[in-house]
C-alpha cells in the first residue's frame, strides 16, 4: 500500500512511489462502496501490430482505384500492450500500393514524411497508402522482431 488520502477540492490525488514493472491499482471508497481501477505496465517489446482503418475515399467516391488507406502501427509486448517507451526504426514495403507517407506523431522530428523507413514515436506510427491493386499488402520490418504483414 502506498497510502491513503482524502479528496481535495479539485479532485486530484497525488502519491509518490518508486517505479516498478507490474500492476498498480487505486481504490476509492464512496458511501461505503469500493471502486477499483488497475493498470499494468508494458512488458518488453516483442511484435509489430498493424491495424487498417476503413478506406476513406471508398466512403466518398465510387472510384475504387482512388482508395486511400490508413494503417496504424504499434510496437506491442507479448500481451498486446502498447510499448510507449519504444522508438525503434521500422522499414515499410508495400506490394500493390504506394506509400504516400509515414508519420510518427513526433512533432520535433526532421524526418521526411514521404520516406518509407522511420522510427516510431512512443511505440506508434501511421502509414498512409494509395491502393493500386486489388490484393495489396503492407509489410513492416524491424531488427529483432518478426515482420508484420497486413492485407489492404
Amino acid at each position: 500500500e502506498v497510502g491513503r488520502q482524502s479528496r481535495t477540492d479539485n479532485g486530484v490525488y497525488l502519491f509518490s512511489t518508486i517505479y516498478e514493472r507490474g500492476e498498480i491499482s487505486a481504490t476509492a471508497i464512496l458511501d461505503g462502496k469500493k471502486y477499483t481501477s488497475k493498470i499494468t505496465t508494458e512488458g518488453k517489446p516483442s511484435k509489430i501490430a498493424l491495424v487498417k482503418e476503413k478506406s476513406y475515399l471508398t466512403k466518398h467516391t465510387k472510384k475504387q482505384d482512388d482508395n486511400i488507406i490508413f494503417v496504424f502501427v504499434e510496437i506491442q509486448d507479448e500481451n498486446g500492450k502498447l510499448c510507449t517507451q519504444d522508438d525503434r526504426f521500422i522499414s515499410y514495403k508495400a506490394n500493390g500500393a504506394e506509400i504516400l507517407g509515414v508519420a510518427s506523431g513526433n512533432l520535433t522530428t526532421e524526418a521526411i514524411y514521404s520516406e518509407p523507413n522511420k522510427e516510431v514515436y512512443r511505440g506508434r506510427a501511421l502509414v498512409v497508402l494509395k491502393k493500386l491493386q486489388k490484393n495489396a499488402t503492407l509489410i513492416a520490418s524491424s531488427v529483432g522482431m518478426a515482420d508484420a504483414e497486413i492485407s489492404l
